[in-house]
């Protein structure tokens, strides 16, 4: 006795399409194939494919749905678990993509793709010792696979293992090809740079690359120039970031981007934020100058940038708006003529070291805010802000991974909190980091926005902190502020010549005063060197 199966006569046909819109990167009518294809028959092929297009479409829950079904009803081929693994990963669902790591590799435990795919997770997840683990194992069973190595060079370099990355590069260089090689040769320099030796990372970027123009290597070029001042060149090789950082990509909203500053002469200018706020902090003071040359301005900040922006020393009228990265404003943001990224400005306005605009850009905050954010009456006592944290960026791997160096440990501090009979410590920390000291005052609430922070450190006689926003905003408010700066200190604030690590002033803000590691995680030194200069 035979068996006929209906199929629907276009079933063939819309198989071929729903394959070559998923390879096309046309999700969504792969999607849609998929579906109606699922109408007429139970084709398994079908329910996988929705799997991986619907997250790609926002659709989480559905689409997880459809791929566990598609690796529970039928005995899948290894593609399909890698599939599901690499696309729940690309949409940061890396629990979910871990799952399809763990039952495909029950299924195939010495598949090269999902032994790679675990190391990814893992790093994704910020386990980079276990990613480093799991990169070893597939190295073990496949030494050939560079990129393996490549990406525990990664998690090395994020762990601060600088030496164990550096041979990772190394030996990557010897037998990469095409991008992955430019990749590298990144990385390495990348790795010299945190450890100082920028004359070897530069090297590498002008002598060791075959493509000097890809972006990722001008980027690169253009943070060594920065930190060491030659401007003019880096400031126009900077903005190539939009192209390499996975962060404000303004470019992408469809606005013009001002290229010169003849194209926002008598135009009405967005001066747009971007990356984070102690970004916005520091380059706000070009609005002042900006006002100038055009007919309307309109600056976009941070919500909780949205009432200190207000109290900007401006020549004439602006307006605010807030939103992050502004998509809640873009109706406004586009009825203007052209958009300029803050960080943009000193490339238009050809800033080098001498010219940079650093007098103070901000009105003091209100007296009445000030008394409402009132820290009590002074008891004799100088009164010193504290910030020894950083906002954690877990969904940024760089920016996590900087923050961890940027950041000092709560305990470190013990020597300078043994002041207290002479000093007043006032925490400047939003309230997820609050500790249980007495010697410290905690009055910065959940609901505190930069202006109520402003009003808080107006009180206050210094303000020692980290590389964070508030060594922006203390400083633009000409408070006396003492940055501790990690070893591999940010671009903007100049780096030393190698052989002179003394502690130094900045061009940005007359009132700041650096204190540097002179070893990497070396903060026992810097905070020794605050008690001296606090005594």
């Amino acid at each position: 006795m035979s068996v006929t199966i209906d199929v629907h006569p276009d079933f063939h046909k819309r198989r071929e399409e729903m394959f070559d819109a998923y390879g096309q990167g046309d999700y969504h009518k792969a999607a849609e194939l998929g579906a109606r294809i699922l109408q007429d028959s139970l084709a398994f092929d079908a329910i996988h494919i929705c799997g991986v297009a619907l997250p790609k479409l926002g659709n989480y829950d559905q689409g997880y749905d459809f791929a566990c079904a598609s690796l529970a009803l039928t005995k899948p081929p290894v593609e399909w678990y890698i599939n599901c693994a690499k696309t729940y990963c690309d949409e940061k669902m890396y629990v979910h993509s871990m799952a399809f790591v763990v039952n495909g590799l029950e299924a195939f435990p010495d598949n090269l793709q999902l032994l790679y795919q675990r190391g990814i997770n893992l790093c994704h997840t910020l386990a980079y010792e276990d990613g480093v683990k799991a990169f070893d194992e597939c190295l073990e069973k496949y030494p050939y696979f560079y990129h393996a190595k490549m990406s525990k060079g990664f998690a090395l370099h994020m762990l601060s293992r600088y030496d164990e990355a550096l041979v990772c590069c190394e030996e990557v260089e010897e037998v990469a090809e095409g991008g992955a090689y430019e990749d590298v040769v990144n990385n390495h320099s990348s790795v010299l740079m945190d450890l100082g030796r920028r004359d070897e990372a530069l090297w590498m970027l002008e002598h060791k690359v075959r493509d000097p123009q890809r972006k990722g290597t001008l980027y690169n070029k253009s943070l060594i120039f920065l930190g060491n001042g030659n401007w003019p060149e880096a400031w126009h090789l900077y903005r190539l970031r939009d192209t390499v950082q996975s962060k404000s990509k303004i470019a992408d909203l469809g606005l013009r981007l001002a290229q010169t500053l003849d194209e926002i002469r008598d135009k009405h200018l967005v001066l747009i934020h971007e990356q984070g706020l102690g970004d916005c902090l520091q380059f706000i003071r070009y609005a002042p100058i900006l006002r100038k040359y055009v007919s309307k301005l309109t600056i976009g900040v941070p919500r909780s940038m949205e009432r200190m922006a207000k109290q900007l020393i401006v020549d004439g009228d602006y307006e605010v708006i807030a939103g992050r990265h502004m998509e809640s404003e873009m109706e406004r943001v586009m009825k203007c003529d052209v958009v300029l990224p803050m960080l943009d400005a000193p490339a238009i306005l050809d800033q080098r070291t001498d010219n940079i605009p650093n007098e103070r850009y901000f009105l003091p905050p209100p007296d009445a805010l000030v008394q409402e954010r009132s820290i009590g009456e002074r008891d004799g006592r100088l009164r010193v802000g504290l910030v020894w944290a950083g906002a954690s960026r877990p969904d940024h791997l760089m920016a996590y991974a900087i923050d961890r160096r940027r950041s000092v440990p709560f305990p470190l501090l013990e020597p300078l909190l043994a002041l207290s009979d002479r000093i007043q410590f006032v925490s400047l920390q939003q309230s997820n980091h609050s500790v249980d000291d007495k010697r410290i005052m905690q009055p910065i609430g959940e609901d505190y926005d930069i202006l109520d922070t402003a009003a808080v450190i107006q009180q206050l006689d210094l303000v020692i902190t980290i590389d964070s926003a508030v060594c922006h905003l203390a400083a633009a408010l000409d408070k006396p502020t003492w940055m501790l700066s990690r070893f591999d200190a940010c671009w903007r604030w100049r780096w030393p010549e190698e052989s002179d690590w003394h502690d130094q002033n900045t061009e940005w803000y007359p009132a700041m005063k650096i204190f540097r590691q002179r070893e990497p995680g070396d903060w026992e030194s810097v905070i020794r060197r605050i008690c001296v200069g606090l005594i």
